[in-house]
């Protein structure tokens, strides 16, 4: 799979400064257009070359949240894109994911809704635990 990163719903401003930095590491860099998220990540990335007409979908659901997808991205190479967010001075960016053979099928509104979830399960899960060490039973 090629080394490519998505950038989707970026303020412009911030998806400039993002790409950019990412560029000078060497990373292809495709903001993609509100008229392609009608598309699956595979083909928006290049995986998949072809698509069904059945995967091209005119009911593309608005991405209400920035979301970066990464394809043929390598645990090092890893590392550089979340050191390209942090130099672009851009903040966090919740809702990151890397091209799987799963999820290359998906429109890129599914696995926004599938980061959100488990975005959300992770914080639970978090303050859950923190809530464990914070919090002691009193005995009554």
């Amino acid at each position: 799979m090629k080394e490519v990163i998505l950038l989707f719903n970026f303020e412009q401003s911030k998806g400039r400064k993002l790409a950019t930095q990412l560029m000078m590491m060497k990373f292809k860099v495709k903001a993609v257009k509100e008229e392609e998220w009608g598309y699956p990540i595979g083909y928006l990335c290049g995986s998949l070359e072809t698509i069904e007409e059945k995967e091209i979908t005119e009911e593309k659901q608005k991405l209400d949240s920035p979301m970066l997808v990464m394809a043929g991205v390598d645990g090092k190479r890893l590392n550089q894109v979340l050191t390209a967010i942090k130099k672009s001075g851009i903040g966090k960016i919740p809702y990151k994911a890397v091209v799987t053979e799963t999820n290359q099928h998906w429109l890129p509104f599914a696995l926004l809704e599938e980061l959100k979830q488990e975005h959300e399960q992770m914080e639970n899960a978090t303050e859950e635990k923190a809530g464990g060490f914070l919090h002691k039973e009193q005995p009554e």
